[in-house]
C-alpha cells in the first residue's frame, strides 16, 4: 500500500499523455489514455482500477507541466498568477466525515463559494487568487464531489447538504460572511444563508438560480443526470466528453470541457446524487426569506438565465447584472471578471 498507482501503469504512460482537443474528428484524449492504460494492464477489464489510474494520471499532468500555447481560454486555470494571494487548501470535519476547501485571502470580508454541480471547488480555482486581493474567499467542495467525503448515501435533501457545509464553516471559525453560488451551488448558497441566519449573512452572489416549475424539475430529473458507471471499453469516458461538448457548447475550448470531463468522472457512480437533490429543492418560497442584498450574477445565456428576473421580484433586496456573450460558468471562463464584480458588491455590503 506504499504506492498510490497501480502496479501495472509503465513509465511511458505517465510521460506520453497527449494534450486534450475539443473537435470530434481527433482521438479523444481521454479514450487513447484508458486504452494506453488497457495496454499496460494484466487485465483489460479492469475498468475501475483504469479509471482510478486516468483521473490521477490527469491530476498528476495538470500539477506538473501543461504545453503552454494549448489552451489560451485556460491559462489562468492551469497557470493563475498567485504572487500576492497564493491560493491555500485544507480539509474540516462536517456532519459525513470532511470537506475540502481552497482558500485565498488574509484580510477583508469573508466570503465562501459553492460550485455547480458535478464539479469541486476546482471551479473557483482562477478565482480564487483575484478574490484574495479584497477578501477572505474560501471555495467548499460539496459533500461527495472533489475531495470531500460523501454522504451515507443518495437521497438527502439541499437542507442536509447545506447543513453540513454550515458545519464546516463553523468549523473555520467563520462568523459573518457573504455566500454565492453558481446553479446547484446558488441553492446551497440560498440555504446556508437561511441557516445560518441574517445575523451572520452579509449579502449573497447568486449566478443561475434553478428556480424552475414542478414539471420543468421532473424534466431535468427524468433526462439531465441519468445513472453512469465505469465501461470496460472506455465508452464512459467519450459520454462525459460528449456530455460536457452539449451541455457547455461545442464552441467550448479544450480545457474548459477538460474541467467538467475530469471532474465527473472523479465521482461518476454518485455525479448525479447533488443534482437530484437539487432537482427536488424549490428556492421559490425560499428566496423571499432571503433578507440580505442580493446580487444575481449571470452570463448572457445561462441556462437558468430566463429565471433571474422572476427570482429579483421575489427577493427583498435584489438587483441583476449580466455578463455578455458567455453561457456559463463564469468563475472559469472569466476568473478576473467574475471576481472583480463580487469583491465590488460584497466589501460594498460589509
Amino acid at each position: 500500500m506504499g504506492s498510490s498507482r497501480p502496479p501495472f501503469v509503465d513509465s511511458d504512460a505517465m510521460t506520453s499523455f497527449p494534450v486534450p482537443s475539443a473537435g470530434r474528428s481527433r482521438a479523444l484524449h481521454c479514450p487513447w489514455t484508458i486504452r494506453r492504460l488497457y495496454k499496460s494492464s494484466r487485465d483489460g477489464g479492469e475498468s475501475m482500477a483504469a479509471l482510478y489510474v486516468l483521473v490521477n494520471l490527469i491530476r498528476e499532468r495538470r500539477a506538473t507541466a501543461v504545453p503552454a500555447p494549448f489552451d489560451d481560454q485556460m491559462s489562468e486555470i492551469y497557470a493563475p498568477s498567485r504572487e500576492a494571494h497564493p491560493m491555500k487548501r485544507g480539509y474540516v470535519d462536517s456532519d459525513w466525515g470532511q470537506v475540502h476547501y481552497r482558500s485565498a485571502g488574509d484580510n477583508g470580508p469573508a466570503a465562501v463559494f459553492f460550485h455547480e454541480s458535478p464539479l469541486s471547488s476546482i471551479a473557483y480555482e482562477a478565482a480564487l487568487p483575484h478574490l484574495g486581493k479584497s477578501l477572505r474567499a474560501f471555495a467548499l467542495d460539496t459533500p461527495g464531489y472533489g475531495m470531500s467525503d460523501p454522504p451515507p448515501s443518495d437521497g438527502f435533501e439541499i437542507t442536509h447538504y447545506a447543513a453540513a457545509l454550515l458545519r464546516a464553516i463553523d468549523g473555520l471559525g467563520i462568523e459573518r460572511f457573504a455566500v454565492a453560488g453558481v446553479h446547484t451551488g446558488a441553492s446551497l448558497a440560498l440555504e446556508v444563508g437561511l441557516q445560518a441566519g441574517a445575523d451572520r449573512i452579509t449579502c449573497a452572489v447568486l449566478t443561475g438560480v434553478p428556480l424552475m416549475s414542478e414539471e420543468r424539475r421532473r424534466e431535468f430529473m427524468a433526462s439531465w443526470s441519468p445513472p453512469m458507471t465505469p465501461a470496460s471499453d472506455g465508452s464512459h469516458l467519450a459520454w462525459a466528453w460528449e456530455r460536457y461538448r452539449r451541455i457547455w457548447g461545442a464552441d467550448s475550448s479544450a480545457g474548459v470541457l477538460n474541467v467538467g470531463v475530469v471532474q465527473i468522472l472523479n465521482v461518476l457512480e454518485r455525479y448525479e446524487w447533488a443534482y437530484n437533490a437539487a432537482f427536488r429543492y424549490d428556492p421559490e418560497p425560499r428566496l423571499a426569506n432571503l433578507s440580505c442584498p442580493t446580487l444575481l450574477l449571470d452570463a448572457e445565456n445561462d441556462i437558468f438565465a430566463d429565471m433571474d428576473e422572476p427570482a429579483a421580484a421575489l427577493l427583498p433586496d435584489a438587483r441583476i447584472e449580466i455578463v455578455p456573450g458567455l453561457g456559463g460558468q463564469l468563475p472559469i471562463r472569466v476568473p478576473q471578471t467574475y471576481a472583480e464584480k463580487v469583491i465590488a458588491f460584497v466589501t460594498a455590503r460589509s
